[in-house]
């Protein structure tokens, strides 16, 4: 079998116009032929070509892969095994979290802070594979489990450090604890991480509420109502129930105490979307060990003969894969990617970006910058203001 390299990540054009009835133009030259490679693969076969073809989300583009075509082929799952290739998925998330943090916050936010340290950011999810897989491989069909809990427990606490001394600056059950708004506002002042002082340009800026929109959120849709709609269009410009919808930490963080009071003082824009990254990321390591005491197989719903269909939270929202098997032979395959709900052609960015032109913050394109960034595509964009 030929390997194929790993393909263009291609790119998201967004054109602003100010003034303009129509001030925001979206087109995206992300490839979407995935069906093409995967066409007459052998399910063997597809989970060795699915981690080469993916530098963003790895970890959970193979995740939602094995789980879409397990379930096509109606086999059972190990629970110690799908409960430690979940919590691969959690610890990529808060690794892309991290990431972002510490390349893009600092540059997007002028900030003049200690820099948070990618040295350890990096080794978390190989150290995280070694800890629970007995090889390099954690996604192939039967891949052997070995679930150090020794390891896997100084790994997350090697994380709640880092997330409590370089991104809170204070305990992170204590932040998590934030309540009230003067609270939160006396932690933005006092703290001396990248993430604070972000935050403190953001209200000298009065950016605080920049970008908000009414796009709901995507909700949790079983098999049955999604598989009917699974055609090209669908898959290339996502809606639900003719609308377009939001997929994010944001949406998954919502309902949260702290991100509901800076929505009741700021409202659901640019603020409101930093915290609820800082909040996720905060929450893993809860969620981790949470999900290791009680290892069970992942939630499915009805079985489709030959058919299936994964949906995997990744960093940046919901993925989803949709396999269609023949015995073992790959006869169609789908994925949508966070990035095709978000970066709608009429969807989140636009209205943000449309609401974002209105309200006129000058200087206009760092405004955008952040803005984008806090909705988070999984590729590079270009952005012109014209």
């Amino acid at each position: 079998m030929t390997i194929p390299r790993m393909l263009p990540e291609g790119e998201i054009e967004i054109d602003l116009y100010p003034g303009s009835d129509n001030p925001v133009r979206i087109q995206s030259s992300r490839p979407l032929q995935i069906s093409q490679l995967l066409t007459g693969k052998t399910v063997e076969q597809a989970s060795d070509i699915i981690p080469l073809l993916f530098n963003v989300c790895a970890m959970a583009q193979s995740r939602a892969s094995q789980l879409a075509l397990c379930s096509a082929l109606d086999q059972g799952n190990d629970p110690i095994r799908e409960t430690a290739r979940d919590i691969l998925v959690l610890i990529e998330n808060a690794r892309e979290h991290l990431l972002r943090l510490s390349l893009d916050w600092p540059i997007l936010y002028a900030v003049q802070g200690k820099a948070i340290s990618v040295a350890e950011i990096m080794p978390l999810l190989a150290d995280t594979t070694r800890a629970l897989f007995t090889d390099h491989k954690p996604f192939a069909l039967h891949a052997p489990v070995l679930f150090e809990a020794g390891k896997l427990i100084s790994i997350l606490d090697k994380l709640t450090r880092l997330v409590s001394d370089q991104i809170l600056g204070m305990d992170t059950e204590q932040w998590l604890d934030i309540r009230d708004h003067d609270d939160f506002l006396n932690w933005v002042d006092r703290a001396d991480t990248i993430p604070a002082e972000a935050i403190r340009f953001v209200i000298r800026q009065q950016w605080t509420g920049l970008g908000q929109t009414n796009i709901p959120s995507l909700p949790r849709v079983s098999r049955a109502r999604l598989l009917p709609q699974l055609d090209q269009n669908f898959c290339t410009t996502p809606n639900w129930k003719d609308q377009c919808c939001e997929t994010s930490c944001f949406t998954r963080q919502r309902a949260h105490p702290l991100i509901q009071g800076v929505e009741q003082h700021h409202g659901h824009g640019l603020l409101a979307r930093m915290v609820a990254r800082l909040v996720e990321l905060a929450l893993i390591p809860a969620m981790i060990r949470a999900r290791s005491d009680a290892p069970e197989a992942p939630w499915t719903d009805v079985a489709f003969a030959d058919r299936g269909l994964a949906q995997v939270e990744t960093a940046r929202g919901r993925l989803l894969h949709y396999a269609e098997v023949d015995q073992d032979s790959i006869r169609r395959y789908h994925i949508i990617a966070p990035t095709e709900w978000n970066f709608h052609p009429r969807g989140l960015i636009q209205q943000s970006l449309g609401a974002l032109v209105k309200q006129s913050p000058q200087p206009l394109e760092p405004a955008a910058r952040c803005l984008i960034n806090s909705i988070d595509p999984c590729v590079g964009y270009q952005l012109r203001v014209h």
